[in-house]
């Protein structure tokens, strides 16, 4: 039996139509599009998780992962909104903070079915 990491990549403007690469231990494993998930079987152990885009990328997150375990990780550009459209910041970012223009971060999965109930804006705990 293997492991499995999913990746979520989150349907942004900025590079919609450019696919990240996924670097797996600083090996291509996949690439993701814009608002895609994508699954990739693993072996269990240490691993090192980047994303890519020309010669920009997220930094590199380390992770454990077991055997038979599914590990959720959620990635996107930095750059929305407004700045986008502001004449110095793609440049800044190739220039400066060329592993931070992506970020890839993990996520807890909750079991299925589970739900949060909040009351009164607080979360409500039996």
């Amino acid at each position: 039996m293997t492991a499995a990491i999913e990746i979520a990549r989150k349907s942004q403007w900025v590079n919609r139509i450019r696919e990240y690469t996924i670097l797996l231990n600083d090996v291509r494993v996949g690439a993701i599009k814009d608002g895609e998930n994508v699954r990739i079987d693993i072996e269990p152990g240490q691993h090192e998780l980047q994303l890519t885009i020309d010669w920009c990328g997220s930094a590199r997150l380390p992770f454990t992962i077991a055997e038979g375990e599914k590990l959720l990780f959620r990635t996107g550009c930095r750059i929305g909104g407004f700045d986008y459209f502001h004449p110095f910041t793609m440049l800044y970012y190739v220039l400066y903070k060329k592993n931070e223009y992506l970020y890839v971060k993990q996520e807890e999965i909750r079991p299925a079915g589970s739900i949060e109930i909040y009351i009164g804006g607080q979360p409500y705990e039996p």
